[in-house]
């Protein structure tokens, strides 16, 4: 074998095991969409759907914003005292901001928000 048909031998095996697979493109794949929370205090804490995403201070940390799928939940903001302070059912899509807004009525409050 010469020597030049070693080089293209070499040059062909290089190219064909560094050559860039094409990456598949997912039809179903979906963008978080932004659940912000106001109106909360540093001891508040704030459940999605029953289950503790963090405190008043976390969130405040995060400007109060957190990346969630698409989807339907319920927020509920439990106050330092262990009460209720609100309860929301929110409608999250992709790339939009929701807001969840805590007023502090005097009594547990049922709101939908969009």
């Amino acid at each position: 074998m010469t020597r030049l048909a070693k080089m293209v031998g070499i040059a062909a095996a290089a190219a064909a095991l560094f050559a860039e697979t094409p990456m598949p493109e997912y039809q179903d794949e979906r963008q978080p969409g932004l659940l912000r929370v106001s109106g909360i205090s540093d001891t508040d804490r704030v459940l999605l759907d029953g289950e503790l995403i963090g405190d008043g201070r976390r969130l405040m940390r995060f400007g109060s914003k957190l990346l969630v799928n698409p989807g339907q939940y319920t927020v509920t903001i439990v106050s330092g005292e262990h009460r209720t302070a609100c309860s929301y059912r929110i409608s999250i899509r992709e790339n939009e901001t929701a807001t969840a807004r805590c007023a502090r009525p005097s009594s547990k409050a049922e709101q939908d928000v969009d």
